[in-house]
């Protein structure tokens, strides 16, 4: 019990340090994004922020039960502000997109 205590708090310190980091989307090269709602947006970039997390258990490779981090992420763009447009995603795509605003930051390709 310890260490699955010990496991969720450093999920929870991990995850503590994407929240407010600045992310950037494409509805159109996106699986996860439904297309419906982001319609509008076709192949442009959706920037958004990482809102929020919770803490979730997902079974790894091995069968064991290890808590992960969800994060939250809500768009800038006033037209896709409703509860609908908010995405729950992992930590890898949270990496993934973070890297992509990193190095694209003040680059025009990035407009809301």
């Amino acid at each position: 019990m310890a260490l699955q205590g010990e496991l969720k708090r450093r999920a929870s310190a991990s995850a503590t340090k994407f929240i407010t980091a600045r992310v950037a989307f494409s509805p159109a090269n996106e699986p996860w994004m439904d297309g419906h709602l982001c319609r509008n947006a076709d192949a442009t970039f959706l920037i958004g922020i990482v809102s929020s997390y919770r803490i979730v258990n997902e079974v790894n490779g091995d069968s064991v039960s290890v808590p992960v981090p969800m994060f939250k992420i809500r768009w800038t763009s006033t037209a896709f502000q409703t509860k609908h447009h908010i995405h729950e995603i992992d930590e890898q795509t949270v990496i993934h997109v973070r890297l992509f605003v990193r190095q694209h930051d003040g680059q025009a390709e990035l407009t809301e």
